[in-house]
């Protein structure tokens, strides 16, 4: 496996949803807009780039081999495995050991929360735990997604970000996780795989989706009447409900984030200015 092969691993399109998050909690969290010239945001900006989401999703593609060879995404749209498990491990094995030293230079709060998110990036797809193999439990833990935008607060500011944001932030992301577990229920369903998503089935599944949304909207706009434009999100989830096309509508979801995710990168940095 060569730094290409890592790369594709790490899912590039994807890199916004952890990295992308750290700088939203890190420019809500400082006090003046120096602290982003850091070394501390800066290197964490680095890490939470290529290393994180390449142990993120480099332990699922590892512990997913067996699904994989049902995923139509896996060889065109995303990096598939194959026989190159060793090598694999190798850089695994490098990036989980980056990620400890990281842990042990963070103040105890964040260093917390990181080995939190360290933690639940293994236990979603790997023994033995496999969170993914769980109903609810699956979408539940993927509130790791949120984890790096705690640390960017918490580095910035010594304290934790008022309780909207975070329980806002945790509704978004389970409905997030579910809505793109809807995609690859026929291929979950042929690998024996129980995901929410295949227990629900794919209306019910939306129609979650749409509540998980609704929810994490009300509790942003209790903390900011402007954070109402998260209800695009329920909207998209009812929107795909009506027309039925879930995988096309998905392919849509990097570019939405990422704007949504610049948006509140830029609303969050404006104080500063």
């Amino acid at each position: 496996m060569n730094v290409v092969d890592a790369i594709r691993i790490s899912r590039p399109k994807f890199w916004l949803y952890l990295a992308g998050t750290f700088a939203v909690g890190a420019v809500a969290g400082v006090k003046e807009a120096s602290g982003l010239l850091s070394p501390w945001f800066v290197g964490l900006l680095l890490y939470f780039s290529l290393p994180a989401n390449f142990f993120l999703y480099g332990v699922n593609d590892y512990f997913d081999r067996d699904t994989d060879e049902y995923n139509e995404r896996k060889g065109d749209e995303e990096y598939l495995v194959g026989e190159q498990t060793r090598s694999l491990q190798s850089w695994l094995l490098i990036t989980a050991a980056l990620s400890m030293i990281v842990i042990a230079a963070l103040p105890v709060r964040a260093a917390m929360v990181l080995a939190m998110f360290v933690i639940l990036s293994y236990a979603y797809s790997g023994p033995p735990t496999r969170f993914k193999r769980h109903p609810w439990i699956d979408s539940a833990s993927n509130v790791l997604y949120i984890l790096p935008g705690l640390i960017g607060y918490l580095t910035g500011s010594h304290t934790w970000p008022a309780s909207l944001i975070v329980l806002g932030g945790a509704l978004w992301t389970m409905a997030m996780h579910l809505y793109s577990a809807v995609p690859d229920i026929e291929a979950d369903s042929a690998a024996g795989l129980s995901t929410t998503a295949v227990t629900l089935g794919q209306e019910t599944s939306l129609l979650l989706c749409t509540v998980l949304w609704t929810g994490s909207t009300a509790a942003f706009a209790l903390h900011d009447p402007i954070l109402l434009v998260i209800a695009l999100y329920p909207g998209l989830s009812l929107l795909a409900l009506w027309h039925g096309r879930v995988a096309a509508q998905y392919a849509w979801y990097p570019w939405i984030n990422g704007i949504m995710g610049t948006a509140g990168f830029w609303y969050a940095a404006y104080p500063l200015i």
